[in-house]
């Protein structure tokens, strides 16, 4: 949704590193397998191409997705430094990201529900107010207390925030999750 059109990855592990980029409210906006990358390493020219490439706050940032053991290998740690020189000569960052930063096992959990709910109703214009005022107020700050003080449907928040309109941290158990906020302006009227 983020980038409204439909994504392709490669591999497993570069579909969870993408829907995990489509939830977290860090990522503006990503792309996937952007460019070819020509540099050097050890003296002699090459080429990658970067699994993803993200706006962040702070900037444009390109991403590798490997699993740890590959991402590991002699001639992979050989070559990311160099591949980090490169991006950074145009102003934009490299990071390697491995399963650890987005299977970690309660991460995972969180961002399948979110998606196995993402088709779920949302709630009518007068429940979306009454969640932007519980959540303004203080009244509400997990996902288990809204739902429980608006008599809303578990599967409805999970919609909205795989919809947008909501954020929460990822990190913590689903029904714990703390809310960061409104991501969406048109929210009331959605």
């Amino acid at each position: 949704m983020k980038m409204q059109r439909q994504i392709r990855a490669n591999s497993g592990i570069e579909f969870d590193h993408l829907r995990d980029c489509e939830l977290e409210k860090s990522v503006i906006k990503f792309v996937e397998q952007p460019f070819r990358l020509n540099y050097l390493v050890l003296g002699r020219k090459t080429w990658h191409r970067p699994d993803a490439l993200l706006l962040t706050p702070t900037g444009l940032e390109c991403r590798e997705v490997k699993e740890e053991a590959q991402a590991s290998l002699p001639e992979n740690e050989e070559r990311w430094p160099a591949i980090g020189r490169a991006l950074n000569s145009f102003g934009v960052s490299f990071r390697v990201v491995t399963e650890r930063h987005f299977r970690e096992p309660v991460r995972l959990r969180n961002v399948n529900a979110i998606w196995e709910n993402r088709m779920f109703p949302i709630p009518d214009e007068p429940q979306r107010i009454a969640i932007l005022e519980a959540i303004d107020t203080g009244a509400a700050r997990t996902i288990s207390q809204l739902c429980s003080l608006l008599s809303l449907e578990f599967a409805a928040v999970l919609a909205l925030i795989r919809r947008g309109f909501l954020s929460v941290d990822l990190s913590v158990p689903i029904a714990d999750c703390a809310f960061r906020g409104i991501v969406s302006a048109d929210f009331r009227g959605a």
